[in-house]
């Protein structure tokens, strides 16, 4: 009785590979052994062939689509600064390219870069309208064409409905805006439990909705304040710091064109530091050197921070779906830890917070 395997092997004409092997214990992890080799090796060909560097100078439009490389060719470099295109070759020599004697270049990693009054754009999509991106130090630009050799326009939506057709605009627009999402940014005023004392203290999120009721993000709340409650300690001002910071979840039951409310649910860490007001240290922090009260205590704590917020819109902010927003939210927090000072319900409790919030989206509608 015989074994028969088949191997795919990268011949000139990817023929089938045919090995018989005797049905024993050897024959099986021979067999087994050659498989794993042949997979890795083909694997090993793919990879190499797919970041294969290709660098080519594109003369006219024609030549963009073309995947022959230029073998005198090592590599192809824009210079911003100067303007011209460096192209170094095999032998070591290098030549400069004006800018708008060609089409564009293909550079080292397989990117396409055309060139437009001295201008690069590199492209990203060929398929129907041709998008572009222009990268300034951290800042992206974006912007179409609807055809390889057509003027470049930004994208926009008033640049896209006064060149393109209504049919063409559509389709572009229903493709463009399937990753566009929400995302939020708040800043508030808090008022915490610390001690059996209401204190106040900051807080701030940011939150991106990953389906349009649902958003997920951060979210950090900072508090410092004096305390009655010395904690045992003997001769001491007390201070005692809290900071929490968390993994945001939000589900919005409530949503109209001016009022937001939603059940939310942060997960994450709390901090508590208690510190003698009355003799201090010379440290180094962030942002220099400054005094602090010396540290005596700090618990760590999981945090888990459930809560209801209601946000009403003031204002539009530039366009009709940017605004500034009035927020308002309540948490009840529950601490899980080994305390060093106090207990869990030292700084457990209701919280509340308003503040201002500013809503958007990732990017203009199209």
């Amino acid at each position: 009785m015989k074994y028969h395997l088949t191997l795919p092997l990268l011949t000139e004409r990817n023929a089938p590979f045919q090995i018989a092997y005797p049905g024993s214990m050897y024959g099986r992890f021979t067999s087994t052994l050659i498989t794993i080799v042949a997979f890795l090796f083909t694997g090993s060909l793919m990879a190499q062939n797919k970041s294969r560097s290709c660098p080519v100078v594109i003369a006219k439009q024609d030549r963009l689509f073309n995947l022959e490389c230029d073998s005198t060719i090592r590599n192809i470099a824009y210079h911003k600064n100067s303007g011209k295109i460096d192209v170094r070759v095999i032998s070591g020599n290098s030549f400069f390219i004006e800018t708008d004697s060609i089409w564009g270049i293909r550079t080292k990693n397989n990117l396409l870069v055309r060139f437009v009054n001295g201008k690069a754009y590199q492209l990203n999509d060929t398929s129907g309208i041709i998008r572009y991106m222009v990268k300034t130090g951290k800042q992206r630009g974006y912007y179409f064409s609807t055809g390889i050799n057509s003027e470049i326009y930004e994208l926009n939506r008033s640049e896209l409905q006064s060149h393109t057709d209504i049919e063409t605009y559509k389709a572009f627009a229903q493709k463009s805006n399937i990753g566009r999402h929400e995302i939020y940014s708040a800043v508030s005023l808090t008022n915490n439990n610390i001690a059996d004392r209401r204190v106040p203290g900051v807080g701030l999120e940011l939150g991106y909705y990953l389906t349009e009721k649902f958003a997920t993000g951060i979210g950090f709340s900072g508090t410092w304040a004096k305390s009655t409650d010395s904690f045992s300690y003997m001769g001491i001002t007390p201070e005692v710091a809290m900071t929490t910071i968390g993994w945001l979840n939000r589900y919005e039951f409530v949503q109209t064109r001016t009022v937001r409310a939603g059940i939310d649910l942060v997960t994450g860490l709390a901090v508590s530091t208690l510190f003698d007001g009355s003799k201090k240290e010379w440290v180094k922090t962030r942002y220099g050197w400054r005094d602090r009260s010396i540290k005596l205590r700090e618990s760590c704590y999981f945090l888990l921070d459930p809560g209801l917020s209601v946000t009403a819109k003031l204002f539009s902010l530039g366009t009709k779906e940017t605004g500034v927003c009035l927020t308002g939210k309540t948490n009840y927090r529950i601490l899980a830890g080994r305390p060093q000072f106090g207990s869990r319900g030292t700084f457990s409790g209701y919280s509340f917070a308003v503040g201002i919030a500013v809503y958007g989206f990732n990017r203009e509608k199209l």
